[in-house]
């Protein structure tokens, strides 16, 4: 009871002197416990204020950027390689053999007795052909160019590559073989 006493004097004779400015020893200590719960109030403050700040957000995940365009997952198929396991093989085989057919069908006019020419070949997220390019040794006329696009344009549609499960554009270069008759 009687320390309860003296702690309750002594802290009235420490804010009578925190309360008057007078420059002593305990004028200063009551300065800096102010000084302290101040800046421990502040910090506080600061810091409930900014934990929401620095919560990491959830960042929208951009398909374009996430999603590599530059490789295929699956090869376009064609009907005849749905079984076989190896399908890249398959495909390629498959495409090589079914363009060189349709080049076989063209009569050409010029005396060439082979000409092997590299052909860029696009299919399409519907699995559609197109020519993206065409490259020989020497210049083919437009109308043999024009042919040969609307050949292979013509083909039937096939299953289109796909990337992470979705249809892709892809492009294969092949070399095919032009003969004259």
């Amino acid at each position: 009871m009687n320390l309860l006493k003296r702690n309750k004097h002594v802290e009235e004779h420490y804010k009578h002197y925190c309360s008057e400015r007078k420059l002593g020893a305990l004028y200063i200590l009551c300065m800096i416990k102010k000084s302290i719960l101040v800046l421990a109030s502040l910090t506080a403050i600061f810091t409930m204020m900014s934990c929401s700040f620095f919560k990491a957000k959830p960042q929208p995940i951009d398909l374009v950027k996430e999603l590599d365009l530059t490789t295929i997952d699956n090869y376009p198929e064609f009907d005849t390689c749905a079984d076989v396991i190896v399908k890249k093989q398959c495909f390629y085989n498959t495409l090589t053999n079914t363009i060189q057919q349709e080049l076989d069908t063209i009569t050409l006019m010029q005396p060439v007795v082979k000409k092997t020419i590299v052909m860029y070949i696009k299919i399409n997220t519907e699995g559609v052909f197109s020519v993206e390019k065409i490259e020989a040794k020497n210049t083919l006329s437009k109308e043999l160019i024009l042919l040969l696009k609307n050949k292979i344009s013509n083909l039937k549609p096939i299953k289109p590559a796909l990337k992470q499960a979705i249809p892709t554009n892809a492009v294969f270069k092949i070399k095919v073989n032009l003969k004259s008759n």
